[in-house]
């Protein structure tokens, strides 16, 4: 039998246990009460919702019917506008070019030839266009540079190497002057690639005899860019393709052949719209270097 210790142990045990049952009743009420309050909130949050998400729904809809006749009428105005456009180009063939045709026009080198082809005088040589000093007369004037030199006998050369450089373009006159363009659109200046230059045109002036007169400068480096950007070298003078395009419309007007006319005009439109206008954009990459 059980002494009356145990039995009192016991009792307590069953007390406890009855009071942990009677707590869990109360707090699991609680709880139910809670949920069921929960529940009753979360329903009426959705009874609300149903009718603003259907308002919103319907509003959407309304708003992309009206957006969609926007857009039909946008595109039926583009499609009529292409269609007058390409009538017109029947007769001009405005995005004609000869140039890009030929996939010429962001080869670098070969605005070097077009521009070595304006100043030459010799027609044996570049100057294929027989107008003799016209062009270099022409861009003289526009850089305000000597306009005489265009009375000397003069020769062009491209790709014209030194001790410490290659220059694109060399315009010379012995014992005259000696001009040397520098022609940049894609790529950008070199390490000290214009110091070594200017070295390099003193050696050659010494070379073909160019004096050095008082208050008369005969040595002139030309950094030649899109948009005029100055050379790293302040002896060098800024020169931009925009001022080349100008000369190519003079030279336009005042040469005789049709040929050459037209062509001269051809690669002006050629240097706006695709050398002026794209790097206006974009910015050369300094990072390459050239010699």
């Amino acid at each position: 039998m059980a002494t009356n210790a145990q039995q009192g142990a016991m009792g307590r045990q069953i007390a406890t246990f009855e009071e942990l049952i009677s707590e869990h009743g109360k707090r699991t009420a609680s709880a139910c009460r809670l949920a069921s309050g929960k529940a009753a909130l979360y329903r009426d949050i959705l009874d609300e919702f149903m009718p603003v998400y259907e308002r919103s729904v319907e509003a959407d809809a309304q708003r992309a019917a009206k957006e969609l006749v926007q857009i039909r009428a946008v595109l039926d105005g583009y499609e009529a506008a292409i269609e007058q456009w390409q009538k017109r180009q029947v007769d001009t063939a405005d995005e004609f070019n000869l140039l890009e045709v030929l996939g010429l026009i962001h080869k670098e080198g070969r605005h070097s030839m077009m521009l070595a082809w304006l100043l030459d005088r010799d027609i044996m040589h570049y100057g294929t266009h027989a107008q003799g000093c016209l062009g270099f007369r022409l861009f003289l004037e526009e850089l305000k540079l000597p306009v005489e030199y265009a009375g000397t006998r003069y020769c062009v050369s491209r790709e014209v190497s030194g001790e410490e450089s290659r220059v694109d373009i060399e315009i010379a006159a012995r014992g005259r002057f000696l001009i040397h363009i520098e022609n940049k659109i894609w790529s950008g200046e070199g390490s000290n690639q214009t110091r070594r230059e200017w070295s390099d045109m003193q050696r050659r002036a010494e070379a073909l005899d160019i004096p050095a007169i008082a208050g008369k400068v005969r040595i002139h480096g030309l950094f030649l860019t899109p948009e005029g950007v100055s050379a790293r070298t302040p002896n060098f003078q800024a020169v931009s393709w925009r001022q080349v395009a100008r000369v190519l419309d003079r030279f336009a007007v005042e040469a005789r052949p049709p040929d050459v006319k037209l062509f001269a005009s051809h690669y002006a439109r050629t240097l706006r719209r695709f050398i002026i206008e794209e790097t206006q954009e974009e910015e050369p990459d300094r990072g390459q270097e050239t010699i």
